[in-house]
């Protein structure tokens, strides 16, 4: 029987620790060995950064401030640079020097009056990120895109995708590219006296339209769903949100 080591909780907790430094400029990485001069190219990855937010800690990890990683590969030579997505939601806090809005665990702070004016969470920008249509977006599960320069990692804005998507309405984070015809689909729910779900289509040149929209009875958590050459498969749980009034 082989022993097999003792973790602690410090271990995984080191996966919570906040990354405060942005690298804006760049800096190029050291290579050991050679890089295939074929391999160019930019990856990107984006992942929740700021677990603390002026002495408050987060109470989940959906909820830390989004931050973008970009890795270029070019004539052999590889560099990184980073930076928060800057929504609205970090612009308020680091304004303010305090939290101010709800997350998925956290509660909002503040007196009751307060916190029900800021019932309604906003985007922490730290799902996913993907490039589609010339663009670069910085997704989250619950509200609009955040558009990022794919170049400086600066952000753009706020991204109605071509005026598909309104104030409130939210896109998934977990898009789905069709290979085949190039179009990336994704869907968004909205909540509220009539629940509804919505599928929406982006051409391989950005412009997105919503190709169906299903009412729903009820108001189910939909996380992801699948693609098939000839349709959108959607699982509806048995896990609900109350009715909005």
């Amino acid at each position: 029987m082989l022993a097999q080591e003792r973790k602690t909780g410090a271990d995984w907790r080191a996966g919570f620790e906040s990354l405060e430094t942005e690298i804006g400029d760049g800096v190029e990485l050291d290579v050991e060995g050679t890089l295939p001069a074929e391999l160019e190219g930019t990856l990107y990855r984006i992942g929740p950064a700021r677990h603390d937010v002026y002495g408050e800690r987060y109470r989940h990890w959906f909820d830390g401030d989004g931050m973008v990683h970009a890795l270029q590969l070019s004539g052999g030579r590889a560099s990184y640079r980073n930076r928060f997505v800057a929504t609205d939601k970090k612009r308020d806090e680091d304004a303010a020097g305090r939290r101010l809005y709800p997350g998925f665990g956290t509660p909002p702070a503040g007196s009751v009056v307060a916190r029900m004016r800021r019932a309604r969470g906003k985007s922490a920008a730290n799902t996913n990120i993907v490039f589609h249509g010339g663009k670069l977006l910085a997704l989250w599960e619950a509200g609009r895109p955040w558009r990022v320069d794919p170049v400086t990692l600066e952000t753009l804005g706020e991204d109605d995708m071509g005026g598909a998507l309104g104030p409130h309405q939210a896109i998934s984070a977990h898009p789905k590219l069709d290979r085949s015809t190039g179009d990336m689909w994704n869907f968004g729910v909205d909540y509220g006296p009539r629940n509804s779900i919505s599928l929406y289509r982006t051409t391989a040149d950005g412009s997105t339209t919503r190709a169906a929209k299903v009412s729903l009875d009820f108001g189910p958590m939909v996380h992801d769903f699948a693609l098939t050459p000839t349709k959108a498969v959607f699982v509806l749980h048995p896990i609900t949100l109350p009715r909005v009034p």
